[in-house]
């Protein structure tokens, strides 16, 4: 959890710091349920836009200049080694990730 969660702040924290938004927020909620964990990144960066938002899960794919594109793809690749999944929402007031994990998951 804290590999997927480091790497969500860090790209939320990127995306504010380039968006031209006055307002720099970043949200982070983490909860639990019964069958699982769930988490919450929300920014005020700029859009992703629609044609990225798959691609940006892709190992290698970055949208920043000095960036090795690792960061998503290991937050997918662990969630799914898992059982979990992420999803991602994003518009013109900013950028939200939503995942969730199982407690149990020797029945994946």
């Amino acid at each position: 959890m804290c590999r997927i969660l480091g790497n969500l702040i860090d790209n939320a924290m990127d995306a504010i710091l380039s968006g031209k938004s006055p307002q720099k927020i970043l949200t982070v909620e983490i909860g639990e349920r019964l069958q699982d964990f769930t988490f919450r990144v929300e920014n005020t960066g700029p859009e992703i836009p629609e044609d990225l938002r798959e691609r940006i899960f892709e190992r290698g794919f970055t949208t920043k200049s000095s960036g090795r594109g690792l960061g998503l793809s290991i937050v997918r690749e662990i969630l799914r080694e898992n059982g979990g999944d992420i999803r991602l929402f994003s518009d013109e007031k900013g950028t939200r990730f939503e995942g969730r994990i199982p407690k149990n998951t020797e029945a994946v």
